[in-house]
């Protein structure tokens, strides 16, 4: 509840178009609220889904014997979290990405791909690239971690952090581009932002997006920056947001927050991954009851480069 009313409070902010001192707090506020919910889900035991459902079967059988059991206890409270996720979700993000969380991706980050990039005594910066930020909470949490963040997404009136079973949703994400507007309940509804994004389709092939990859993508040398492509619950089919996501990011680095080959993105993406791309650090998150997604950080794998043959007589 307190989750849903501080969003109702950013909303009305949002509407005021205040830049009030209280941005700052209120985003730290809802910050706050997100760790507390992240702290009530992992303090969930981790079990099969038919477990969860025997233990609410047994709370709710009809005839009411007996006292409940302490696991029957625990599954109705997993189903109270898990019935509040469609919300929570839509008006924060879906991934469980706490603070703590946050700094140890970037200190993986700054570790595995900061090599070699440091000038003159300069600590290189991680540079977070979201194209599907939604409400883009993560872009906060990351940004608070000490992350420079460019966020960016298409859909208006809801956020690609939703279920996916929003109409407008499905229309503008099914494939990358423009998409006509598909009338719902929720459209011309304002969306709630944590940290505000470009509200641009990056997945198209007009100078805007170009230049939104190009322009955050540039080479890592330059400003001592590390872009990293961070893709957090993409949609499943039919949205190829994911993998058109990974033929224009040019870097070589990328967080991916979900379910491998699971409700998140489609085969072709993870076929890419495999095929091209390799795993180098996986970090636990807590989960909603009856999901596995991880955070994976993963590098590009590129070929050696190619040495120039040493002619005879050279030194």
């Amino acid at each position: 509840e307190a989750l849903v009313q501080l969003a109702d409070l950013r909303l009305e902010q949002q509407r005021r178009g205040s830049e009030l001192a209280s941005d700052a707090e209120l985003v730290g506020a809802a910050c706050d609220l997100f760790e507390a919910l992240c702290a009530a889900v992992a303090a969930l035991p981790q079990a099969p889904p038919d477990l969860y459902l025997e233990g609410l079967q047994r709370r709710w059988r009809p005839d009411g014997a007996g006292p409940a059991s302490e696991w029957e206890t625990v599954a109705a409270r997993a189903a109270a979290l898990f019935r509040m996720k469609d919300t929570v979700c839509s008006l924060y993000a879906w991934g469980l990405l706490t603070r703590g969380a946050a700094s140890e991706l970037l200190d993986v980050l700054l570790s595995e791909a900061g090599r070699g990039l440091d000038r003159e005594g300069a600590v290189p910066k991680v540079r977070i690239m979201d194209p599907v930020a939604g409400t883009g909470f993560h872009g906060a949490v990351l940004r608070a971690a000490g992350a420079a963040v460019a966020l960016a997404d298409s859909v208006d009136g809801g956020s690609t952090q939703s279920s996916g079973a929003d109409a407008q949703y499905i229309a503008q994400c099914s494939n990358p581009g423009p998409s006509p507007a598909v009338p719902s309940a929720s459209s011309g509804m304002a969306s709630v932002v944590w940290q505000s994004a470009t509200r641009l389709d990056v997945f198209d092939r007009g100078t805007e997006a170009d230049a939104w990859w190009s322009g955050h993508c540039a080479e890592p040398l330059e400003g001592g920056c590390i872009p990293v492509l961070l893709l957090s619950f993409p949609p499943p089919p039919p949205s190829t947001v994911a993998e058109e996501a990974l033929k224009r990011f040019q870097g070589d680095w990328l967080v991916f927050l979900g379910e491998w080959r699971g409700c998140t993105a489609t085969a072709a993406f993870f076929d890419e991954l495999d095929a091209a791309w390799e795993r180098r650090r996986e970090l636990q998150l807590p989960r909603w009851p009856m999901m596995d997604d991880r955070l994976y950080v993963l590098r590009r794998r590129r070929p050696p480069r190619q040495t120039e043959p040493r002619t005879p007589g050279s030194g």
